[in-house]
């Protein structure tokens, strides 16, 4: 196997440094699955992750039906539309369509499809009474959908950033220390960008999971909205659950990631002309950096009148990332494994 390593300094090699012990991204060049292609130190914490989002999905069903047996009782012949319609792109039922059939009891409309099986009408007639509820159960568990999808996206996020940033082209004629801000720098803060603002959606999602919990609704004879649907992770106070080594206890990690994605989300960057900062040594590129913008000790941008882009502390983002990464994790680990204590499921990593 050929492997090429990105590391935390913003180089490639093809092998690692003897004794080295930062960060690095490791590419299968000769793999042709996405899934085994790339790995890190630590990576495993996404299979832990995903591995507690699948026992909320659980947690989500016993909190709408009073069984599982109830749950799963003729469940493989529902209409897709009850947990398809309205979230999914590969099913085209249009909003109209879906009101009238949440409006029109499901063994009519049967009825009205040539279907004249009376112990499949029957069938149906039992699915119409616990329909709301399948709804309802699909829309919570498409908050838990969500939220694996933007943990997949900081994974990926983390290694388009590093790959970029040690693949950048060093020019020669530039001279031993120089900065770059064309596309290709333009490219690597695009892939911190995206990370930045898919580790704040995580604290908006885990928010209105955490909230929905804690006012599940019982859909018996109405299609309820979700009672988290306008909640953020500004309304966290909220939340009833002990925040302790959780998103929502105010740390450092949380508020740099709140303050960097208001700074992308509200100004559109947190510089004027994205760069990334070259050192090299006869010709031969030694490290690639962006630099982090001057944070308080509590995670708040340094600021003075109009001023908050410093870069005075001379901290680098591809230094830093790693650990505001994996401490973000945990802290999400950590709120699902509340979550799930909180619901009577004791959560094994």
């Amino acid at each position: 196997m050929k492997y090429t390593f990105y590391l935390q300094n913003g180089t490639a090699v093809d092998s690692l440094p003897e004794g080295y012990t930062g960060f690095y991204i490791a590419e299968d060049i000769e793999s042709d699955s996405e899934l085994s292609r790339y790995f890190y130190p630590g990576d495993k914490i996404q299979y832990s992750l995903d591995s507690l989002c699948v026992d909320l999905y659980d947690i989500f069903q016993d909190a709408t039906f009073p069984s599982r047996d109830e749950f799963y009782k003729n469940y493989g012949d529902q209409p897709q539309w009850i947990s398809r319609a309205g979230l999914d792109s590969d099913f085209d039922m249009d909003k109209d369509q879906l009101v009238e059939c949440f409006s029109t009891p499901i063994h009519e409309r049967m009825l009205t499809l040539g279907i004249e099986d009376k112990e499949l009408l029957k069938i149906y007639q039992e699915i119409d009474s616990k329909k709301f509820r399948y709804a309802y159960a699909a829309d919570c568990q498409s908050l838990v959908n969500t939220l694996q999808a933007l943990i997949i996206g900081c994974h990926s996020s983390l290694i388009g950033f590093y790959k970029q940033l040690c693949s950048l082209r060093n020019d020669p004629d530039m001279g031993s220390d120089y900065y770059q801000c064309g596309p290709g720098a333009h490219m690597v803060h695009s892939f911190l960008h995206q990370f930045i603002i898919q580790a704040y959606s995580i604290f908006d999602i885990l928010t209105k999971i955490t909230y929905e919990l804690e006012h599940i609704k019982v859909c018996e004879s109405a299609y309820e909205k979700l009672a988290s649907r306008q909640v953020l992770y500004g309304s966290k106070k909220k939340l009833k659950m002990d925040t302790q080594g959780t998103i929502f206890e105010s740390c450092r990690t949380t508020s740099i990631i709140e303050n960097l994605r208001n700074e992308l989300v509200h100004n559109a960057t947190w510089e004027m002309n994205p760069k990334v900062f070259f050192a090299t040594d006869a010709g031969k590129v030694t490290e690639r950096c962006i630099y982090l913008p001057d944070f308080t000790a509590e995670g708040t941008l340094v600021t003075f009148n109009n001023r908050k882009r410093f870069f005075a502390d001379g901290r680098k983002v591809n230094e830093e990332l790693p650990a505001l990464y994996f401490d973000l994790m945990h802290r999400v680990s950590t709120t699902l494994c509340k979550l799930l204590k909180n619901q009577g499921k004791s959560a094994v990593l």
